[in-house]
């Protein structure tokens, strides 16, 4: 494995962070539906994409993944431009704008997708594996999938001919503690994931994913050992994703404490030592110090600390990348147009207020007239009997 250095976590840094703000571009056009379809968001798993690309050799391993696919295309190389297009349906997409989020794919990178079938690319990670192996290639297959495709049968089949074969494919499975909004622990009687290896006899083992260097100090000896033939390696990155399973989640099945306990604790440790690396690269004097005052002061309050680092690290890259994302990333892109929204609106909210305005002009008469009865008797029932025949044509007219 190549040695972790400054410059290593640096890069870490500025890739995850890079990542991060892409996912959360997305998240904002898809809310003005700028972006259309399924948006699985990669939030919080960035750990995993950095620690693997560390190990991998890109100019000739391979990777495939669900449909949470965004940033790995793009840390493998593909122009984030490219990527992006392909979400707004552009033909300059990766897929010419017909694959959409959850079909990213770049053969010239060795990225072979985004798949929607949950599970459906396991078996298709062992079937690459397969082709190197036919042809020679000393190439190594990195197949990732999630906790819900861990139960998945086609798992099993391809555990089974990987190990048969030896195939070169190193299995991961992201463990984000949710098969959508079913927790790991309602899918199965145990929540060891890594444990299904040993069925097998496949080396197999868990890994923290929150932390990049753990990701890639797991992944280094799996990748040697299926290019040398040992055959196949199953990791289960135990992970965790901050936000929905998709953007129509509603998240009904966890508390925000829980997320925000899992962002202070678990990335706590991370970012500690990233600062500390900070510190002793002396390439930043002013960001340097406060951070090493900040953390004398508040090395017991985590979210402190946390706030502390992202506040001061994030000086270094925070301004290049919005100005990447911002001003670079949507040049090529042409906004949907809203035009069709903007007419239908054009034409319906007169149609509601002529409406509404006629409904208030026949209860003010009916009103007089229930006056006029009432001293005979009676108006004021016909009065209330009106009032509520009103107020519900009006909630079916604003509902339309």
């Amino acid at each position: 494995m190549k040695k972790i250095t400054k410059e290593t976590y640096l890069k870490w840094y500025e890739d995850m962070l890079f990542w991060r703000k892409f996912e959360d571009k997305l998240a904002a056009v898809y809310i003005q539906q700028k972006v259309r379809g399924f948006l699985h968001l990669y939030n919080g798993q960035e750990a995993v994409l950095a620690g693997a690309l560390h190990v991998m050799d890109l100019s000739k391993d391979k990777m495939i993944t669900a449909y949470r696919n965004h940033v790995q295309p793009i840390g493998m190389g593909v122009d984030p431009k490219r990527v992006m297009a392909e979400l707004f349906g552009k033909k300059t997409g990766t897929s010419q704008g017909l694959g959409g989020s959850m079909h990213i794919f770049s053969k010239e990178h060795r990225f072979y997708g985004g798949h929607g079938i949950v599970g459906g690319q396991i078996p298709l990670g062992a079937g690459i594996a397969f082709g190197d192996k036919y042809h020679g290639s000393d190439a190594v297959t990195l197949c990732c999938f999630g906790d819900g495709a861990a139960r998945q049968g086609s798992l099993h089949e391809a555990f089974n001919l990987a190990m048969l074969w030896k195939l070169p494919v190193v299995f991961i499975c992201e463990n984000n503690g949710y098969a959508m909004g079913t927790s790991v622990e309602r899918t199965a009687n145990h929540t060891e994931i890594w444990k299904l290896g040993l069925g097998y006899e496949m080396p197999c083992a868990p890994v923290d994913a929150m932390s990049p260097e753990k990701v890639a100090e797991a992944l280094s000896p799996a990748i040697e050992r299926a290019r040398n033939g040992e055959g196949p390696t199953f990791l289960e990155m135990k992970t965790y994703r901050y936000r929905g399973h998709s953007m129509s989640d509603a998240q009904h099945y966890r508390t925000k404490d829980e997320v925000e306990d899992v962002n202070l604790h678990k990335e706590f440790d991370n970012w500690l030592k990233l600062c500390k690396d900070f510190e002793r690269t002396n390439q930043d004097e002013s960001i340097l110090r406060h951070v090493g005052r900040d953390l004398n002061l508040w090395s017991n309050d985590h979210s402190a600390v946390v706030n502390c680092i992202l506040g001061y690290l994030e000086q270094a890259f925070t301004e290049k990348m919005d100005n990447q994302i911002d001003a670079d990333m949507f040049n090529d892109i042409k906004w949907q147009s809203t035009e069709s929204v903007t007419n239908k609106k054009k034409y319906l909210m007169p149609s509601v207020k002529r409406g509404l305005s006629k409904r208030k002009e026949q209860l003010k008469k009916s009103t007089d007239v229930g006056h006029d009865d009432d001293r005979a008797g009676g108006g004021s029932s016909k009065i209330h009997n009106l009032d509520i025949e009103d107020r519900e044509r009006n909630r079916k007219t604003v509902n339309v």
